[in-house]
């Protein structure tokens, strides 16, 4: 793959002024989500140029970028369709849709480095060329698509998503107007099984500490064994649900909230000090931040 002028592997393309990003996942519609898009030193959102319908042949959308279980165990990324990936994942005959989006360079380093593109061969996705095809006109264009890193991968399988998540999604593509098929394709994703209220409130302070530590590129080593665990403890969960085996999902329950217990203290802790900072006037970026993430999950 050819590489910018500064060497850092990433591909030429993100260095031209205009630079074309395939959304897919909870940026398929961007009026929807772009605007709200924080990263380091930007509360604003991410201003984007134009988007269109546009069609990926031999990729499918995958849940395969592992999250925070069990409110957010995975996020979308796009793998190709080959072998055994023809049967699993999002695609219709071996094609997904999305929004090609057009951005300044500056926006989309923005876009980037809100997926945690700033901690480089840590960041869970990479940045992939792909050739998309434009619905309205029949145009190939060459865009940015995000892939999920293999070293970041957890299992070979696709992770079921919240039901949030796949929402997200849904709802965009509809919006979007992608082809019936694919919103089928999309609606039939197997979501991953509802935790109690103790455990969501722990995971939602705990993805706090994991999306800022992500943006600001510390704590990669903490953060990666707590998703590792987290998989582990709620895989297992899930698996004696299935089975009817109550207690001992109880049990799996009870470990994933030690487990998520001090990254959720971490997480208040900084909630606290960021508004604090945000009310003396110390530090509006940090508690804009806070307060977007807070924001009713249907948004």
């Amino acid at each position: 793959m050819a590489t910018g002028p500064s060497s850092t592997g990433r591909p030429r393309e993100v260095y031209q002024e205009t630079v074309w990003n395939f959304g897919f996942g909870s940026n398929i519609f961007p009026p929807d989500k772009l605007k709200h898009r924080g990263s380091p030193g930007n509360v604003d959102g991410i201003e984007f140029r134009s988007f269109e319908r546009a069609t990926l042949y031999g990729w499918r959308l995958a849940f395969d970028c592992p999250g925070l279980a069990p409110l957010e165990p995975s996020m979308a990324g796009i793998a190709p369709v080959v072998g055994k990936a023809m049967d699993e994942g999002v695609h219709v005959d071996g094609w997904m849709q999305g929004a090609l989006i057009e951005l300044s360079r500056e926006e989309y380093e923005k876009l980037w480095l809100s997926e945690a593109g700033g901690m480089g061969d840590r960041s869970p996705y990479c940045e992939t060329v792909v050739e998309c095809v434009v619905d309205s006109t029949k145009e190939r264009r060459k865009a940015i698509a995000f892939r999920t890193r293999e070293s970041q991968r957890l299992t070979t399988h696709d992770i079921p998503p919240s039901s949030r998540y796949l929402n997200v999604i849904y709802r965009g593509a509809e919006k979007l107007g992608v082809d019936p098929r694919y919103l089928e394709a999309i609606r039939s994703v197997p979501t991953a099984k509802p935790c109690g209220p103790v455990a969501r409130s722990m995971c939602r302070l705990g993805l706090v500490v994991l999306v800022l530590a992500a943006w600001n590129g510390v704590g990669f080593g903490m953060i990666s064994r707590l998703i590792r665990l987290t998989y582990f403890l709620n895989y297992s969960r899930e698996l004696h649900m299935s089975a009817g085996h109550r207690k001992a999902a109880l049990l799996y329950e009870m470990l994933l909230i030690c487990a998520l217990l001090p990254i959720a203290a971490i997480g208040y802790f900084l909630i606290v000090s960021c508004s604090i900072l945000g009310w003396l006037g110390l530090d509006t970026h940090h508690a804009t931040l806070a307060r977007n993430f807070f924001r009713p999950a249907s948004s």
